[in-house]
């Protein structure tokens, strides 16, 4: 009797913990996406990289910038880099699982690009995120990808 009443306090304890993440995750940030933007590229070996404009947003994403709150793309400045950041600040959370499946076409768009012999850029394909927080989405390919997710989260 006492172990099914463990049971259901674990249970109970467990779907609080979900709840309660489930809300600090939902919070939209108040803080201005220039802001987050200059706190993610700081943090990310810009080199090898150039911004993008909402056409080549639409091109790599599939994604109209102007649906958004704010959006940011830094892509590889040449067809042999894998290093990419794109930031969005959204309008509604609803956009988001639209963000994300777009986020993972390109990284299955990238991996058929280097298959077979871009080991290095394969590698960072495999270590790439994609961080979503309140009402900003982050996908990095990086050099240090944590450093990128740190400096995002300390941002917001």
């Amino acid at each position: 009797m006492t172990r099914i009443l463990e049971l259901k306090w674990i249970c109970f304890g467990a779907m609080l913990v979900l709840l309660f993440s489930s809300l600090i995750q939902a919070t939209p940030s108040k803080a201005p996406f220039d802001q987050v933007k200059t706190a993610v590229t700081a943090s990310a070996d810009m080199e090898n990289m150039t911004e993008g404009d909402n056409l080549m947003i639409r091109r790599l994403y599939g994604l109209d910038r102007s649906a958004y709150q704010g959006a940011a793309l830094y892509y590889p400045a040449s067809n042999m880099g894998a290093e990419e950041l794109l930031l969005i600040q959204m309008k509604d959370a609803a956009q988001q699982d639209t963000i994300e499946e777009a986020i993972r076409n390109r990284i299955k768009t990238q991996k058929k690009s280097f298959d077979g012999y871009g080991t290095e850029q394969m590698g960072l394909l495999a270590d790439s995120l994609i961080e979503a927080k309140g009402n900003y989405i982050l996908f990095a390919v990086a050099e240090d990808p944590d450093a990128v997710r740190d400096a995002f989260l300390g941002a917001l």
